[in-house]
């Protein structure tokens, strides 16, 4: 009958002769017969199972028996498992085979017949596997290299030599072996023969795969492959049948086609990858509209280096709620089918980092995404505080031990946690008590442990949501996790388990060692989470081949990447590879490769398009060769207009639309009336009142901080209150006056090495002895410097209050100031000093309806009626450039200091009317703040250049809006700043700013 006559064979032939070919029509009813179907690809299996089981229910039934299909290295391990009267041999997994790889590589000898090789393991691991792989799979070993004139194939030789005796100590194989051992298992009769064998999916038959067919064939297994594809699959009735295995419930009974014919292949050309990319969108979701239950793949030669961009583009053309808050991933209408390293996965790279943190110290950076981890389950307003005051300490690279100290000390802080502290503490003792070398079952278990004791993992509810029973004890805590998130540990315990597996390899290993192996594990393991079915595919070659679309798009078959290049092995001679035609060795092999890929690809789908970039950033690209045969349309955009998929682009006019539609206006630039007298701040209240009444309101009334930056060595805060502190104490100890200049060696060694021992307690970054040591010098220079600066005044001068608070009611406000210096002349007058570092201040800052440095006119109305002051001075501190700049009563009071008098373009006569003035301005300023003025309003574009609120307030689009409103008014006829008056708008940009254009 008809199945025994597509296995019945000659049991002697060879395989390529005796191999038959079945059609997929008569595949259905064999699985409910017992065959076994082999597949290049577990996705081919998986539609295989589906497909299989939507055919059972469209015959009516419920119940069926199992079928068999599965991957073929799946069965070759299924095969061997078999109990039979000879030993199992323990086949080892990817992870353990390079582990011996690596080990093989780091103990050959540096010479190898009279010539010094220095391998670096890392980067020949790879190619010593990869090569052996190629050998095995033409059923060849060392032997075949030791004649080789090349020093790469005898080193190879070695190395491979070395690999199979550890393989025999092991009593092992690797995957690469397995083939070839079960071939030669089933030559002598070692296990039971399977009677009937289906390969699908393959587009290429590897050497291995050869050997294993005959032998079975010429033991009495009958063999038989679905086809190829064939151009006869333009017959759309049979197209599912003859092409391949359908990935949806069922099979479309008609075609809505973008082109004309029942089977079209066509090529467009985009401008580069992201237009390409935006076309295949447009053309899917064109595809969609007329064909809802149409299922679609876009195929991307190149999807690794293009997935971020496909990701972006489809989720805008396909899927643009995803913007909105509750969007949840599964809800897309595209699957993009290539995983990435298990370790790049927050939740697991949250749990490597933190194993890490245990070995050495973090990057400030990685330390703030532990402390701000969803996964690991501490006090998070605790974990908030003591990340602000990591901050203040500068700590570049904290330690774990740093941190607890902070965390867990007896002083009652905002950022002590002794909950945060003991879960840490007790994460870092289980893994660092240990002993010194176990083997990595035992650090599997315990690593397991430390995480499920730091809080890592779900709860249970998300355990029961992902299908589980019942959760294990190493994944509980208190956070709902997603699915994905779920996969990923689930994954991870994998990596666990194969961490433990190399117990054989890996005997003994300190905690860095098996921490370091983890990460391999974890960065090795690709991780592609389990997704919602999804009318769009999008997918690389060989996971596309053997299934059927109703319409199939082929990305990125430019000339430079299709066919690629060929890559032939670095350690195995290229006139071996060349002679045996190994994978990727030739560019004939390549071109072959190419080919058939590509007449699989086109003919599993009735409309196929076919597309190319024409640039890839300054380079030129041309079309790949294998597209000569088919139509060509020209511009991708261009032909999908015609076709009429420009509607794919409607949502994107309509929400240019809606960008140019009238909105509604809110004015939110006045905040509540402040009612109290007291407000914490000085005179940085009333500098920001100036600089933007927004950032005031931020800063004092919302407590909004800017995050201390944290660097290497002292931050410039740290610096300067260094420096401070030390020109204080360089006075105190002569009672205020300048002391004898022999004597000023002796005074800034004191004041200087008695403010280092002040702060070495309070910031740990100052245990580093060479910065002790630069900063020793630099304060030193600076205060015997500022001696000599000093020494240039008048005598009799005494500094008598030096960080002293004064108060000062302004307006409504009352506000507390804190003088830096403030000197006492003979003649019973005072100067009050404001140090500054940094670039040299002006006294034009004073000045204006928004003066920029409004604190020391504050300190000249704070002390008026306490104190007669001759004069107002910034101490600049900038080495090259130290002095006084000022004002003061009269002349000649110190130099550097300008008498009012004699001071130009000042908006007043005398020192009286200077502090009339001021008390105007700076009242007005305070008022302002008390009644909630909030405009964002910047005085000038410089107060913006390193503001953290800028997310917050928006004045970039502000200035946009400004900025388009001034080229109506110039399209208008009108000057610039006309319109704002009857403008939303108006109130957020001063017009003058707008006037002269500097927002622009």
């Amino acid at each position: 009958m008809k199945q025994e006559s597509l296995f019945d064979v000659a049991p002697k032939a060879t395989s390529k002769a005796v191999r038959k070919t079945m059609e997929w029509s008569e595949l259905q009813g064999l699985l409910g017969q017992g065959i076994t179907l082999l597949t290049a690809n577990k996705r081919l299996a998986r539609m295989v199972l589906e497909s299989y089981a939507q055919w059972r229910v469209a015959q009516g039934e419920s119940v069926w028996a199992r079928v068999d299909v599965l991957p073929w290295g799946a069965w070759c391990r299924r095969a061997l498992d078999e109990p039979l009267n000879e030993m199992i041999p323990q086949v080892l997994s990817d992870a353990q085979s390079e582990r011996i790889w690596r080990q093989v590589i780091s103990a050959a000898p540096a010479e190898l017949g009279g010539e010094r090789i220095n391998p670096v393991p890392g980067q020949c691991v790879k190619p010593a596997g990869e090569a052996w792989r190629l050998l095995q799979a033409h059923g060849l070993d060392e032997s075949a290299l030791l004649d080789e004139p090349d020093v790469e194939a005898k080193v190879l030789a070695s190395w491979i030599s070395a690999y199979r005796q550890r393989l025999e100590e092991l009593g092992a194989i690797d995957q690469a072996m397995l083939a070839n051992h079960l071939n030669d298992v089933f030559e002598r009769d070692l296990r039971t023969l399977p009677e009937q064998l289906v390969f699908a999916g393959f587009h290429e038959w590897p050497p291995e795969l050869e050997r294993l067919q005959q032998t079975l064939i010429s033991k009495g297994c009958r063999v038989a492959c679905l086809p190829e594809p064939q151009q006869g699959c333009d017959d759309q009735e049979n197209q599912a049948d003859s092409s391949g295995i359908n990935n949806t419930q069922q099979h479309s009974s008609t075609q809505a086609a973008l082109s004309i014919g029942q089977h079209s292949v066509l090529t467009v050309a985009a401008a580069d990858a992201e237009d390409e990319v935006r076309a295949a969108a447009s053309w899917a979701q064109a595809c969609l509209r007329r064909e809802p239950k149409a299922n679609i793949a876009v195929v991307v030669l190149d999807l690794n280096e293009r997935r971020q961009l496909l990701e972006n583009v489809f989720t805008e053309v396909l899927n643009p709620k995803a913007a909105l808050r509750g969007h949840h991933e599964g809800e897309r209408p595209f699957n993009i089918s290539l995983g990435w390293p298990l370790a790049e996965e927050p939740v697991i790279f949250d749990a490597l980092l933190a194993l890490r943190w245990i070995l050495e110290p973090l990057d400030f950076p990685q330390v703030s995404r532990l402390l701000r981890s969803p996964f690991v389950n501490v006090d998070e307003a605790a974990a908030a505080q003591l990340e602000i005051r990591l901050r203040q300490l500068n700590l570049a690279r904290p330690s774990l031990a740093q941190v607890l100290f902070q965390a867990g000390g007896q002083k009652a802080t905002p950022w002590r946690s002794a909950a945060w502290a003991s879960r840490w503490r007790e994460f870092r003792n289980l893994l660092r008590e240990a002993p010194d070398f176990n083997g990595p079952v035992v650090w599997a278990e315990l690593i397991a442990q430390a995480l499920t004791d730091l809080g890592w993992g779900p709860d249970e509810e998300s355990a029961q949501q992902a299908g589980q029973e019942d959760t294990d004890d190493a994944l509980n805590g208190s956070r709902h996790f997603s699915s994905r998130e779920y996969q990923a540990l689930g994954a991870f315990y994998e990596c666990l388990e194969q961490l433990a597996s190399l117990e054989q390899v890996l005997p003994r290993c300190s905690l860095a060692q098996v921490i370091h192996e983890l990460q391999q594990l974890a960065a090795q393991q690709i991780f592609q989470p389990q997704q919602n079915p999804a009318p769009i595919l999008i997918t690389e070659p060989l996971q596309a081949l053997g299934l059927s679309f109703d319409y199939l798009w082929l990305m990125s078959a430019s000339d430079e990447i299709w066919p690629e290049p060929p890559r032939p092995n670095p350690l195995l001679p290229h006139s071996l590879q060349r002679q045996l035609e190994m994978a990727h060795a030739t560019a004939s092999g390549e071109l072959l490769y190419a080919q058939t890929v590509t007449r699989w690809l086109v003919h599993s789908a009735p409309q196929v398009v076919c597309s190319w970039p024409r640039s890839s950033g300054d380079k030129l690209l041309r079309p790949s060769p294998l597209l000569s045969d088919y139509s060509d349309m020209g511009d991708a955009q261009t032909w999908l207009q015609q076709l009429g998929a420009s509607d794919a682009l409607a949502m994107r006019r309509d929400l240019e639309a809606f960008a140019q539609a009238e909105c509604e206006t809110y004015h939110d630039d006045q905040a509540p009336p402040w009612r109290q007298a007291e407000v914490s701040g000085g005179a940085g209240l009333i500098r920001e009142q100036s600089a933007c009444p927004f950032r005031a309101l931020a800063m004092y009334r919302w407590h909004l901080e800017t995050p201390a930056s944290v660097g290497g060595g002292l931050n410039p805060q740290q610096r300067g209150i260094l420096l401070h502190r030390a020109l204080q104490l360089m006075y105190d100890y002569s009672d205020g006056r300048l002391p004898p200049q022999e004597h000023w060696t002796d005074v800034a060694e004191r004041a200087v090495q008695q403010t280092l021992e002040q702060y070495l307690g309070q910031w740990p970054v100052l245990n580093d002895e060479r910065l002790q040591q630069a900063e020793h010098q630099r304060l030193n220079k600076a205060v015997l410097e500022w001696l000599a600066v000093d020494e240039s005044r008048p005598e009799g001068f005494q500094a008598a209050l030096q960080e002293s608070a004064v108060d000062l009611q302004l307006g409504p406000l009352n506000l507390s100031l804190r003088l830096d210096r403030m000197d006492h002349l003979p003649d019973g007058t005072s100067v009050v000093i404001d140090y500054k570092g940094g670039q040299k201040h002006s006294i034009k800052e004073w000045f204006g309806e928004r003066p920029k440095e409004p604190q020391l006119p504050m300190y000249a109305l704070a002390l008026a009626e306490r104190e007669p002051l001759s004069a107002l001075a910034f101490g600049n501190l900038k080495p090259g450039s130290r002095g006084y700049s000022g004002l003061s009563r009269q002349s000649d009071v110190m130099p550097g200091v300008t008498a009012v008098d004699q001071a130009r373009d000042l908006p007043v006569g005398d020192w009286d009317q200077l502090q009339q003035h001021w008390r105007a301005v700076l009242g007005h300023l305070a008022q302002q703040f008390a009644d909630g003025r909030a405009v964002v309003d910047p005085r000038d574009p410089l107060v913006c250049q390193h503001c953290a609120l800028m997310s917050l307030c928006r004045v970039q689009d502000w200035r946009a809006q400004g900025q388009q409103l001034n080229q109506q008014a110039s399209a208008q006829g009108q000057q610039p700043g006309e319109s704002l008056e009857q403008s939303a708008w108006a109130g957020y940009l001063p017009d003058t700013e707008l006037d002269t254009g500097e927002w622009s």
